[in-house]
């Protein structure tokens, strides 16, 4: 005689008092459970390096300024903007080449047709090609 001969004809045990629960509800109990909430993002946030945000000279901004007024929809610029992550506003310097769309005056960004707006504040430098 095997080990578990003597129980291999027993019918499935059945409780009296409660309903069978369905499939769906016995695999929630398995789920994935996080005990620490935002721990995983905490650690993901203390592998990166941020860039100090530099202040500019009134002459660089007048300069970047201008360069916003003489922009026309479809140019192709040359842009290092701050890129910020997440919640905490650190970030780091990007240059980038972007096909201009237009200014938001509202909301102070810049739109362009390739990709999502740049805060006028976070340029530091543009170049039109």
């Amino acid at each position: 005689m095997k080990d578990y001969d003597h129980i291999i004809e027993h019918e499935h045990y059945q409780s009296k008092k409660r309903p069978h629960m369905p499939l769906i509800k016995r695999a929630a109990q398995f789920a994935p459970f996080a005990a620490l909430v935002g721990y995983d993002d905490a650690v993901d946030e203390a592998g990166h390096i941020y860039d100090e945000r530099i202040t500019l000279e009134e002459d660089k901004l007048n300069e970047i300024n201008s360069a916003f007024m003489n922009m026309k929809k479809g140019s192709r610029i040359l842009i290092t903007y701050y890129r910020t992550f997440g919640v905490m506003e650190k970030g780091n310097y990007v240059t980038e080449t972007r096909i201009f769309d237009h200014v938001d005056i509202m909301d102070e960004r810049l739109v362009f047709e390739d990709g999502d707006p740049i805060r006028m504040a976070d340029v530091t430098d543009v170049i039109k090609e």
